[in-house]
C-alpha cells in the first residue's frame, strides 16, 4: 500500500513539475501533499519500532508522553525525519515558484491523485483501524473478567523473583534458527517448567502493556479514548493485580529497572499496586562507579543485576515474604546494547548486534539465576523468567519471523523434581495467576487470566475461541465495560483545587485539568476525559452525550460562559455542573486552594424533570461551535454572492482569559485557519485565496506604535486589491489616555462608529467593503466576539 500511495504522490509531483499547474492548484495541493509526506514519515518511523506500522503501542506512548525515552539512540532517525520535512518544504517552494498565474485544467486530476495517495496510504488504514470502532463481537465477553479473584493459602507461600527480559521472546531459543545463541538458559531450561505456547494478545505488545497484562490479567485498555493516563494520579486502581494480592498477604514488593520509571507510566503502575520500592535510572545511576557509562535508555544489565543482588540481600534480612520484579534493558530494539561484563563475548563473530546483545543477556541471566541458588534463596523462592512482550523490529527481526513466535515464560520452582514442558494454549494474560499458583496460593483466575496448570481451561483453550485473532476480537469488545478498572473516586468529599499545579483532588485521587467528568444517575463518576493528549476537545466529548447526561466540566472560563450563554468571568478556569437538556446548572470560578462541596455542585445535578429538546439542541449547537472553532458563534451575517468566501468566521478575543483572535475561511470545500493574532488591531485583505498574512498591524500599547500613526484606515483599505477588508482587535486597543485621539485619527473618514465606545479590553471586529458597505461588531468588556459571514448561494 505504501508503494501504491507513493506512486500516486510521485505522479502528482510530476504533474506539478512538468505541467506548471496554476497557482491556485499548487496552493491547494500543499495541505494534502504535506499530509502524505507527514503520514509517510510517521508510518516509517513507527514501523521502524513496531514492524507493524502504527499500532496501539505508538498511540499509547504519544498520549502518555515520551519522557525518559532513549532519544540519544534514535538521533539518526530524528535528524533524517527533520531533513526530509525540510527537503519537502524546499521542493514545494520550487513548485510554487514555477506555477502559472492562470488556472490549470489539470487541477481536478492532480487533487484526485493526491486524494488517492492519502486514502490508500497504510498510515490512513492503521489510524482508521485504531480510532474507528469496529463491529463488536457478539455476547458479553466482559463476564469472563474476574474482578475479585478468590484465593487462599494452606502453606507459607514462596518469595518470587520475577525477571522481565526485555523483548527476549521464546523464538531466540529455537536452535534451528539461532544455533548456540542461548547456551546458559538452554541448560537451565532442563531444570525448569517451560511454557512454550504463550501468545501475545492485543494491547500487550510493549513493556508497560506486557506488565499490566501479565500481572493483572487484562490488556492495557486506556480510558477516555486513551487520553486520561497523563492526567491521572493512579494507574488502573480498580484492577486486582499480583502486587495487590501479594501486598495484602504482607509481602514486601520492589521493582528495579534500568530505564526511567516515569517512561510510559511504570512508576505510577507499581505505586498503585502495592510496591514500596520502585527504582530506575534516576534512582540507580548515583550508585554507578561511572555514571557516564550508560546506554541511551539507562543502566546496563550487568549493573542492574549487581544492584538486584544487593536488593535481594536487603529483602532477605527483612524477615518477611518478598517479591522482586526486574526489567532488563540490553535487548531493547533496534540493535540492543552490550554490557561491559560481556566484553569479548560475541555470537558468530559479532555479525548481528542484536544477537550479540541476546547472547550477552543469556550469559548475565544465567549468572544471576545461578547466583540466587548459590545464595540459598532457591529453597523458598520461585524464579520467573519471562519476556515482557514479543520482540519489536530489530536487526534480527527477519530471522525471528521464521519461527512460531511466542512469549518466553519459564518457572524455576524450588521443589521441581524433573523438567516439564507445558504446551497448553495460553496468553500473557494467564502468566500472573499461574505464578501465584506456583508460589503456593490456591487461585485459579485473575482478570481474564486462568492458571495454565489449573482445572479450568485458559480462554484461548476454550472451544468458543478458535484462535488468537478471535480472542483479540472478543477482548476488544469488552473494552468499554472495563473502564471501571481505573477506579474513579466518590464525590462525597467534594473537590479541592490546586490552582498553580492546575490540578484537582477528589478523595485520594488527583487529576489535571481541563477535564470533563461524566456522571451516573447517582452522581458517581463513570468516566473522565481530558482536553490534552486527546483526539478531540472536551466540547466534542460532551456533544456526543445523550440528553439528560450529568457532567462536571473544568475548563477555561470563556468556554464555559459561552456554553452557558453567560457574561464573561474574569478568571482563567471555571467549573460547571449540570445535565444536558436542562436549564439548571452551576458555574464557579476556580480560586486558589478552593474547596467545593458536592452540595454546591448538586444544585446543577439534581433531576428537574425530562430534558427540554429546545434547550438540548441549543446546547448542542454551542458545543459544536466550541468543538470546531474553540468559541461560541454569536452572530451570522449573510452577504451578497460576490463575497469571496462561502463562509468566513472572524473571532475577536478580549482579555487574557478569552482565547485567541483568528479567522477561518471556507474555500472550495476546505477550511483554512490563520495563526492566533497579536495584541492590537489587525487588517486582512479578503481576496478569495487562502489565508494571507495580515497587511497591517497597530498596537497602541507597544512602545514603537508611533510609527504607524500616520496611516488611516480609509487609505489602507483603498490600497488593497480585494473588495473587502476585515478588521480584528485582540485583547485591547487602549493602554493610555492618548489612545482615543490617536484612534480618531486612524478611523477618520472610515464610516465606522463602534470603535468610539470601546473601553479597555473590549473586543471589536468589522468587515469593510470598497462599495461603502460595512458591518461592525463591538463586544462587551472581556468577551469573545465570534461572527460568521455567509455568502448567499448562487442560483
Amino acid at each position: 500500500m505504501l508503494y501504491v500511495s507513493f506512486a500516486f504522490f510521485a505522479l502528482t509531483l510530476l504533474l506539478l513539475l512538468r505541467r506548471q499547474l496554476g497557482k491556485t492548484c499548487t496552493r491547494l495541493q500543499f495541505i494534502p501533499m504535506t499530509a502524505v509526506v507527514f503520514l509517510t514519515l510517521f508510518y516509517l518511523v513507527a514501523d521502524f519500532f513496531t514492524a507493524d506500522g502504527i499500532d496501539e503501542s505508538v498511540i499509547y506512548h504519544l498520549r502518555v508522553g515520551l519522557g525518559g525515552a532513549g532519544f540519544k539512540e534514535y538521533a539518526g532517525i530524528i535528524l533524517a525525519t527533520s531533513a526530509a520535512l525540510v527537503a519537502w518544504l524546499l521542493i514545494f517552494s520550487l513548485l510554487a515558484r514555477r506555477s502559472r498565474p492562470q488556472r490549470s485544467k489539470l487541477d481536478t486530476y492532480s487533487l484526485l491523485l493526491t486524494s488517492v495517495a492519502l486514502i490508500g496510504h497504510p498510515a490512513s488504514h492503521d489510524l482508521y483501524q485504531l480510532f474507528v470502532p469496529s463491529s463488536s463481537a457478539s455476547g458479553d465477553f466482559a463476564r469472563h473478567y474476574i474482578a475479585s479473584p478468590q484465593f487462599k493459602t494452606t502453606q507459607i507461600p514462596l518469595n518470587v523473583v520475577y525477571i522481565y527480559a526485555e523483548s527476549l521472546e521464546a523464538t531466540y531459543f529455537d536452535e534451528d534458527i539461532f544455533p548456540g545463541l542461548m547456551p546458559r538458559l538452554q541448560q537451565l531450561k532442563q531444570q525448569a517448567m517451560v511454557f512454550d505456547n504463550v501468545a501475545q494478545v492485543k494491547h500487550s505488545g510493549w513493556t508497560i502493556a506486557g506488565m499490566v497484562a501479565s500481572q493483572c490479567g487484562v490488556p492495557l485498555f486506556t480510558p477516555g479514548d486513551g487520553n486520561s493516563l497523563s492526567g491521572m494520579s493512579s494507574f488502573m486502581s480498580g484492577a486486582v493485580c499480583m502486587g495487590d494480592v501479594l501486598a495484602g498477604q504482607g509481602y514486601q514488593l520492589a521493582y528495579m529497572g534500568g530505564a526511567n520509571t516515569a517512561f510510559a507510566g511504570k512508576k505510577n503502575f507499581y505505586q498503585t499496586h502495592g510496591f514500596s520500592s520502585i527504582e530506575g535510572k534516576d534512582e540507580l545511576e548515583g550508585r554507578l562507579d561511572n555514571p557516564d557509562e550508560q546506554s541511551g535508555w539507562g543502566i546496563y544489565d550487568d549493573d542492574l543485576f549487581s544492584f538486584a543482588k544487593d536488593k535481594l540481600a536487603e529483602l532477605q534480612q527483612a524477615q518477611q515474604p518478598f517479591g522482586l520484579f526486574l526489567l532488563t534493558l540490553d535487548t531493547h530494539h533496534p540493535q540492543g546494547h552490550l554490557s561491559t561484563g560481556c566484553n569479548g563475548l560475541r555470537y558468530m563473530q559479532g555479525k548481528n548486534p542484536m544477537l550479540d546483545a541476546v547472547h550477552c543477556a543469556d550469559h548475565l541471566l544465567g549468572n544471576f539465576i545461578d547466583g540466587i541458588r548459590q545464595a540459598g534463596l532457591a529453597d523458598n523462592t520461585l524464579i520467573v523468567l519471562a519476556s515482557d512482550h514479543l520482540a519489536m523490529k530489530n536487526t534480527a527481526f527477519a530471522d525471528l519471523q521464521k519461527g512460531d513466535r511466542k512469549n518466553t515464560f519459564i518457572l524455576f520452582p524450588p521443589d521441581l523434581q524433573q523438567p516439564q514442558q507445558i504446551s497448553t494454549p495460553a496468553t500473557i494474560l494467564d502468566t500472573g495467576v499461574t505464578v501465584l499458583a506456583q508460589m503456593g496460593f490456591q487461585i485459579a483466575q485473575l482478570g481474564f487470566g486462568r492458571n495454565i496448570l489449573g482445572p479450568e481451561p485458559t480462554l484461548l483453550a476454550t472451544q468458543q475461541i478458535a484462535d488468537i485473532k478471535e480472542l483479540n476480537r472478543q477482548l476488544e469488545s469488552s473494552r468499554s465495560k472495563l473502564g471501571m478498572l481505573w477506579g474513579y473516586p466518590a464525590l462525597e468529599q467534594g473537590l479541592v483545587f490546586a490552582e498553580q499545579e492546575q490540578r484537582v483532588q477528589i478523595d485520594e485521587a488527583r487529576y489535571e485539568y481541563p477535564l470533563l467528568m461524566f456522571l451516573g444517575q447517582n452522581s458517581e463518576i463513570e468516566s473522565i476525559a481530558f482536553d490534552f493528549n486527546a483526539e478531540f476537545t472536551n466540547a466534542h466529548y460532551l456533544e456526543q452525550q445523550p440528553a439528560g447526561r450529568k457532567y462536571i466540566w473544568i475548563d477555561q472560563c470563556y468556554k464555559l460562559s459561552g456554553f452557558y450563554g453567560l457574561p464573561p468571568v474574569d478568571h482563567e478556569y471555571c467549573i460547571g455542573a449540570g445535565q444536558l437538556g436542562n436549564q439548571a446548572f452551576v458555574l464557579y470560578a476556580v480560586e486558589p486552594a478552593m474547596q467545593l462541596s458536592l452540595k454546591r455542585l448538586s444544585r446543577g445535578l439534581q433531576q428537574t424533570g425530562q430534558p427540554e429538546q429546545t434547550t438540548f439542541q441549543q446546547q448542542l449547537q454551542r458545543l459544536k461551535s466550541l468543538a470546531e472553532h474553540n468559541t461560541v458563534i454569536h452572530d451570522k451575517i449573510e452577504l451578497p454572492d460576490d463575497f469571496p468566501y462561502s463562509a468566513l468566521l472572524a473571532v475577536s478575543a478580549s482579555g487574557i482569559h478569552q482565547g485567541n483572535t483568528f479567522i477561518q475561511t471556507r474555500v472550495n470545500g476546505e477550511t483554512h485557519t490563520s495563526p492566533p493574532q497579536p495584541r492590537g488591531l489587525t487588517l486582512f485583505s479578503l481576496d478569495g485565496s487562502e489565508i494571507q498574512q495580515p497587511f497591517f498591524h497597530l498596537d497602541f500599547c507597544a512602545e514603537d506604535s508611533a510609527s504607524n500613526e500616520q496611516q488611516s484606515l480609509s487609505s489602507l483599505v483603498s490600497q488593497q486589491q480585494g473588495e473587502h477588508v476585515l478588521l480584528l482587535v485582540h485583547d485591547t486597543l487602549y493602554c493610555s489616555e492618548a489612545a482615543p485621539a490617536r484612534l480618531a485619527e486612524f478611523f477618520a473618514n472610515s464610516q465606522l462608529e463602534g470603535w468610539q465606545d470601546l473601553a479597555f479590553r473590549q473586543g471589536y471586529l468589522a468587515l469593510l467593503g470598497k462599495d461603502g458597505q460595512h458591518h461592525e461588531f463591538p463586544s462587551s468588556a472581556e468577551r469573545t466576539n465570534a461572527v460568521v459571514f455567509l455568502r448567499k448561494s448562487r442560483e
